[in-house]
């Protein structure tokens, strides 16, 4: 009985030692578990320190202070592996030695089940089972608990970065809280229907109370020798191995305090470090805030330098748009130029060949000129030889004229020889009209144009006024034959210069259609200067403006040397038309002079010439302007 009593009391101390281990265990996981969330907090700080490092490295060149800072983060990484490694193997070791123990443990149970009796032993394992599961249950509830508060605390500084990573921190602590507590349930679950089986096998023991009893006592007094002694074997044996378990034991306090010191020492360096980290976070906020003003100002230069990009692309655009219209009006100016100086060439040549052939019409003109100038110089030698007989044929007019004062005189002297001059005249009149006939005959196979014809026939009417007048006169016959005589080298002389006049008539239409076709040409030729100047001056927009700018100065050059040329030709044109109008005048005046002298000129002759000095007049005129 004793040795039983002592079993007993061994067992509970060894129970209660178990479940001390096993809430230390539990305490010792939890405090690894927040040592692991506090690493994580770590690592993801570090992280987005680094982060923060590489982006302020991506932004500026590193510093020294920064440099340290980075080594001081890495040494304080593999300070952390350590540790964790450290707690890694301590944690191993402590599973290992609880395993262990829990295998003792289970040993003993059996060994004391087969001892002791059942019920009693069920019932204080099963008080002593959900201590710790109650302990642990209202441990898991404090720190969801605790969790909830400290959430709701921090909940309205969750806009931070930092305070939104805290609460994920407390979100995953939660987390495995409710994990925990859902193991913890599920625990209790099963100590529940172990209850229930312990409390079925306990119901059916008192029945097999009297049976047991009764084999008991049929057997104690058989076995009570080999039980005491196997007792006290078994008992020492029990005390050696709880004297290991002890020893054991107190290893563990041992290795637990040294581990509590270098937990108290990590927490002490975690709080530095923390602090640290905290005092380099508030200097890389500082500078996170600088960076963003400088962030800032970089963006508003990057959207100004955007938007000049996009003017200079437009620009660009534009000015390529620009380039490949001025390429093609650049073509189409080429294309225009090789036409215009085609062109040019072809005008070259007509203008060279136009001007050869005036250069040979002036020389044609100017020996046209000179044959004119002598033949007016020769007719000017015979008017003045007209003149000259004209005036010897007036002053015998005068004579005649006196002659008829003479027979008037005459008559009323002579009337009583009336009869026989009447007679005598008529045998003269008869004879007179046969010479006169005989002439009109001569004439009319000398000269056969109607102005000749027109010239006798007034001639004729003269001489029969003559005749007539001679019929009242007294005169002698041989008077009346000498005037006749004349009369007839009169008309030839007449007739000759008529013939010469009507020459020269001719060769004036000539020099006039000649002058007219050379002041027509000169005309067309100033029109087409005119009308080059024009689009000269007027297309300055045009393509030939462009080229006329282009070759303005050869051109100019040409177009002076050309119009010094036109003027020249112009006034030695003008010149000439000058002389020739003079000698026209003084051929007019001497034709004027030579029908006031003799009445039987026509009157055509002088309307003739006049019509003719009023086209070359007006075609002067035209050349003026």
């Amino acid at each position: 009985m004793d040795g039983g009593t002592v079993s007993t009391e061994e067992l509970k101390r060894l129970h209660t030692l178990y479940v001390d281990l096993r809430s230390e265990n539990y305490d010792l996981s939890e405090k690894l578990k927040r040592k692991d969330t506090e690493l994580n907090m770590l690592h993801h700080k570090v992280g987005k320190l680094e982060e923060m490092i590489s982006s302020a490295n991506g932004k500026e060149k590193w510093n020294a202070n920064e440099l340290l800072l980075r080594k001081e983060i890495d040494v304080l990484k593999g300070k952390i592996d350590v540790q964790e490694e450290e707690f890694r193997l301590q944690q191993s070791t402590l599973m290992l030695e609880l395993y262990n123990l829990t295998e003792q443990c289970q040993h003993y149970k059996e060994q004391l089940s087969s001892i002791q009796q059942p019920g009693a032993v069920c019932k204080d394992n099963q008080k002593k089972a959900d201590h710790p599961y109650t302990v642990q249950e209202k441990e898991v509830n404090w720190n969801c608990v605790n969790g909830n508060s400290e959430i709701d605390q921090i909940s309205p500084l969750s806009n931070h970065e930092s305070v939104q990573a805290h609460m994920w921190e407390l979100l995953e602590a939660k987390l495995d809280s409710v994990l925990e507590k859902d193991q913890v349930q599920f625990t209790d679950q099963q100590l529940q229907a172990l209850r229930r089986v312990i409390s079925d096998g306990l119901s059916l023991l008192p029945s097999n109370d009297l049976q047991h009893r009764s084999a008991e006592r049929s057997v104690v007094h058989v076995s009570t020798q080999s039980d005491s002694q196997s007792f006290e074997t078994k008992i020492e044996h029990l005390q050696a191995e709880l004297a290991e378990c002890n020893e054991k034991m107190n290893k563990l306090n041992s290795k637990l305090i040294e581990q509590d010191e270098q937990l108290v020492q990590k927490d002490n360096l975690l709080n530095d470090m923390s602090r640290l980290l905290e005092s380099k976070i508030d200097s890389f906020e500082v500078e996170k805030e600088k960076f963003d003003t400088e962030i800032k100002h970089l963006k508003s230069d990057l959207d100004c330098l955007q938007e000049k990009h996009i003017e200079a692309q437009q620009n660009a655009v534009d000015s390529a748009n620009q380039c490949t219209a001025w390429e093609t009006q650049y073509a189409e100016l080429q294309r225009l130029l090789e036409i215009s100086e085609d062109e040019l060439k072809r005008l070259k040549n007509f203008h060279v060949a136009r001007q050869q052939s005036w250069e040979q019409e002036i020389e044609n003109s100017a020996t046209e000129l000179s044959n004119e100038k002598e033949k007016s110089d020769q007719l000017q030698q015979q008017l003045t030889s007209v003149h000259r007989k004209h005036s010897d044929e007036i002053s015998v007019l005068r004579k005649i004229a006196d002659l008829k004062k003479q027979l008037r005189t005459e008559t009323k002297r002579a009337d009583l020889l009336q009869e026989k001059i009447v007679e005598l005249l008529k045998d003269v009149g008869g004879s007179r009209a046969d010479d006169m006939n005989e002439l009109f005959s001569n004439l009319k196979g000398e000269s056969g144009s109607s102005s000749s014809w027109s010239f006798l026939s007034g001639c004729n009417k003269e001489s029969d006024k003559v005749s007539l007048a001679c019929s009242d006169q007294e005169s002698v016959h041989s008077s009346c034959i000498m005037s006749g005589s004349e009369m007839i080298e009169l008309l030839e002389r007449i007739n000759s210069l008529k013939k010469g006049n009507y020459e020269l008539q001719e060769k004036v239409q000539m020099l006039e259609e000649a002058n007219s076709t050379i002041v027509e040409d000169l005309v067309a030729k100033n029109n087409t200067i005119e009308q080059l100047l024009r689009e000269r001056h007027s297309s300055s927009s045009s393509v030939k403006g462009f080229l006329e700018r282009m070759s303005a100065e050869w051109f100019d050059n040409d177009l002076r040397t050309m119009n010094k040329k036109l003027q020249r030709i112009l006034e030695d044109t003008l010149k000439e038309n000058l002389r020739l109008q003079k000698d026209v005048e003084n051929l007019s005046a001497e034709l004027a002079r030579l029908s006031t002298a003799v009445p039987s000129l026509p009157a055509e002759t002088t309307n003739v010439c006049k019509t003719k000095k009023l086209n070359t007049q007006k075609r002067i005129i035209l050349v003026f302007s």
